[in-house]
Parts: structure tokens; sequence; C-alpha cells
């Protein structure tokens, strides 16, 4: 059992750091569409989105497994 907990954590760790590597890829489409908004991701899509974080956390059924990040209004800057 132990096993089988320890490799459903490493999967799950897995899963959110790719859901926000997702979010750093398609940072600028998520600017323009989802700007000063949070926004919910699993799975690499977005589930649900709010200008209020408290809306969308009611909105997210397993938030322990989903990725919630805030989308900036404006693009970061890339240092040289």
């Amino acid at each position: 059992m132990m096993a089988e907990d320890n490799l459903e954590m490493i999967d799950e760790t897995i899963a959110f750091e790719a859901d926000r590597a997702w979010i750093d890829e398609h940072i600028a489409v998520l600017v323009e569409q989802f700007a000063d908004h949070w926004i919910a991701v699993k799975g690499g899509r977005i589930i649900a989105s709010e200008a209020d974080l408290g809306e969308l956390l009611g909105k997210v059924a397993d938030l322990a497994h989903t990725c919630v990040e805030f989308i900036d209004g404006h693009l970061p800057i890339e240092s040289v």
C-alpha cells in the first residue's frame, strides 16, 4: 500500500508540474484571454476561470489536484 501511495503522489506531482509548464508555455494567449483572472488548469485544459478567487475555488471539484494560477494582465519581463 505504501508504495502505491508514493507512486500516486509522484504521478499527481508530475501532472501538477505539467499543468504549470502548460501555463508557462501559453502565457501570451492566457494574458489576452484571462487577464486579471484566476484560472484552474487540469490535464492541460482550463476547467474554470473567475476574477474572484473564492468564486473560482467554488467551481473546482478537485482542488488538491488542480493547478490554480492568477493571470496578471501583463506579460512577464524576460531578462537577457
